[in-house]
Order: C-alpha cells, then sequence, then structure tokens
C-alpha cells in the first residue's frame, strides 16, 4: 500500500526500477564501490591496520552506506543488496589483495600515493553520481514520503564513510563543512522533482532514462566544482 502522500504513479515507478537496473548503470554503481573501497584500503594503510582491519575499512566506504540504508528502509533491498549481489564483496577483496601485494611499492612512496588518490577523484565522483540515484530509488520504490530521498541519497554516499571514520575514531570531514552529502541530496532533490514532472508531462521510459542521466550529470559537475575550487559549506561558529 503507498504511503500517505507518495506521489509516484505506479507506471513512473515501474520505469524508474527498469533503468536503475540497466546495465550501464550498474557498472557506474561497481565503479563507485571501487573507488569507495581503494580510498578505505588507503585510510587502513595510512593507519597501519592488520590485514582484517583493512578489510573492515575498505568494506566500509564501499558498502556501509547501502547496507545500513537497507537495514533501516527494508522493501525490495531486504534482504540488504549484498547478499543478493557477491560482487561488491568480490570487489572488497580483490582491493585488499592487490593493495596488500602493492603496499611495499606503490603505496611505500608518498608520492605516487598521493597520485594515486589524485586519479580516484574521477572514479569516486562516477560513484558519488551513482549512489546518489539508487538512494533515490530505494526511498521512492520503499513508497517513502518525498523527502527521504534526499535523506537516504546522502546516506547511500557518505554513510560508510562516517562509519568508517568511526572505526579510526576520527572526527569526519564530510560532517564539518566538506560538500559531499550536500551534493548528493541536492542531486536527489532534483531527481524526485523530475520524477514528479513525469506525472504531469507524460510517462514515458526515455524521460525516465534523461532524467537519471541528468542527475547523474548534474551531481558529477558539482562534485568536480567543489574539487577544484575547494568550496566548503559554512560550521557553527563561523
Amino acid at each position: 500500500m503507498a504511503a500517505d502522500g507518495f506521489f509516484l504513479t505506479p507506471a513512473v515507478l515501474s520505469s524508474l526500477e527498469e533503468a536503475v537496473d540497466m546495465r550501464w548503470f550498474y557498472y557506474l554503481d561497481l565503479i563507485g564501490a571501487f573507488a569507495f573501497a581503494v580510498a578505505g584500503f588507503l585510510k587502513a594503510h595510512q593507519h597501519k591496520y592488520d590485514y582484517f582491519g583493512a578489510l573492515v575499512l575498505t568494506a566500509l566506504p564501499a558498502v556501509g552506506g547501502g547496507t545500513l540504508r537497507d537495514l533501516l528502509v527494508g522493501g525490495d533491498r531486504h534482504p540488504p543488496f549484498i547478499f543478493n549481489d557477491p560482487t561488491y564483496l568480490y570487489i572488497v577483496f580483490g582491493v585488499v589483495i592487490v593493495g596488500s601485494i602493492l603496499s611495499k611499492t606503490v603505496l611505500a612512496s608518498g608520492r605516487k600515493k598521493k597520485l594515486l588518490q589524485l586519479l580516484l577523484d574521477p572514479f569516486d565522483t562516477v560513484g558519488l553520481a551513482a549512489f546518489t540515484v539508487i538512494g533515490v530509488k530505494v526511498a521512492l520504490v520503499a513508497q517513502l514520503d518525498w523527502f527521504w530521498a534526499p535523506i537516504l541519497a546522502a546516506m547511500t554516499c557518505a554513510g560508510g564513510g562516517i562509519l568508517s571514520d568511526i572505526v579510526l575514531a576520527k572526527e569526519s570531514d564530510v560532517l564539518k563543512g566538506e560538500l559531499y552529502e550536500e551534493v548528493a541530496a541536492f542531486g536527489g532533490l532534483v531527481l524526485v522533482g523530475l520524477l514528479w514532472l513525469a506525472n504531469i508531462v507524460g510517462h514515458s521510459f526515455l524521460y525516465i532514462v534523461g532524467s537519471i542521466a541528468l542527475t547523474l550529470t548534474l551531481v558529477f559537475v558539482l562534485r568536480v566544482v567543489v574539487i577544484r575550487t575547494g568550496l566548503r559549506s559554512p560550521v557553527l561558529g563561523n
């Protein structure tokens, strides 16, 4: 049964699910999971964690946010996605294995490690865009009120990183001015608005795919602008 205030027609909702299940979008999602996993492994290497610790810190950014989201929301994501598709854990294990092999060569050089982190930025941004759309899709398929869509988009993108910072006992950068989850939430709002318009302009699968593509592009561009300009959100006390 639809929740009170749920605004998407069954046809629009069905097309959204179909579009997100397309192979090209799935590959974008995997690219993002890979980038987040590498970022997590680099943290483990920097803090000199053992292999199990490296596995945990690699997995949390890659799948932690999405898993937390699925545990809270359930719906069509129960059990959580990592139990239905082992590819994500294969990526995590692969990053840990290859990273461990390279830890005494590439990662031992500060210059090479910094270059690797710079190369990861585009892939991380792709992941941010893809995770944003997935967070919106999960909220809408579960027929939650519209405002949960940007919230789940932000949780999917930043939740795993926040969990890894908790394990590291460090303050999270994304909660202290770094424009990350805000970009995801804004992208989520844009997608919600475009899907709402589908009820007015008429439903078509091409329109839904175009809305997703526009959201992906918007989130990617906004994140690149944030990285290039160093733009930060205001914090309390300033």
